[in-house]
């Protein structure tokens, strides 16, 4: 996944294609493929995957 992701933003997300027509990257789909694989795996692990907090403590208001 990483790779594909390294490559997408070297590259943009859009390339030439032979006729010099823009047209998606193609590792769009695979960069996109390893990250449902990877979220259905946490979440088949019952992690939790809730993003962490800016600041720490307890929440406001409570």
């Amino acid at each position: 996944m990483r790779g594909a992701q390294e490559a997408i933003q070297r590259d943009g997300m859009t390339v030439l294609d032979r006729f010099g027509q823009r047209k998606a990257h193609p590792l769009l789909p695979a960069e996109r493929d390893a990250r449902a694989q990877m979220l259905a795996a946490l979440r088949a692990l019952n992690l939790d995957v809730e993003p962490l907090h800016d600041r720490p403590g307890r929440p406001a208001g409570r």
